[in-house]
């Protein structure tokens, strides 16, 4: 394997890390808005090159940064609105790696229903 396949697979498995993470931190998300009634957004911002989950609790603002790994960006910035009993607003973000787009995240209507799809 030459050092472009090796960078490829680091690539692909940096992404699977960060999709792992953002899968428990939407869980997490989801708890405090269904289960404790809060509001809350999942923001993916390019130019700072993170997805940025913020929840308003007595408030006070909670939130958590989660990294993109490098090369993964949104095609644009996106936000996500969860509501106080887990209900998501539908919205698709559209993720490009290394400049060419390679998922898709579907939010559902519903109880925080998510769905990754690669392109």
């Amino acid at each position: 394997m030459g050092y472009g396949g090796f960078k490829g697979a680091q690539s692909a498995n940096n992404e699977k890390i960060f999709f792992r993470r953002f899968e428990m931190s939407w869980k997490d998300t989801q708890r405090l808005t269904a289960y404790d009634g809060y509001k809350a957004t999942v923001t993916f911002q390019k130019n700072l090159h993170e997805v940025i989950f913020l929840c308003y609790r007595n408030g006070h603002k909670i939130s958590k940064h989660l990294e993109l790994p490098e090369g993964l960006e949104p095609v644009y910035d996106r936000t996500i609105n969860i509501g106080k009993n887990g209900t998501v607003t539908p919205i698709n973000v559209m993720l490009e790696s290394n400049g060419k787009i390679k998922y898709k995240l579907s939010a559902q209507m519903g109880w925080g229903v998510y769905e990754i799809t690669e392109k």
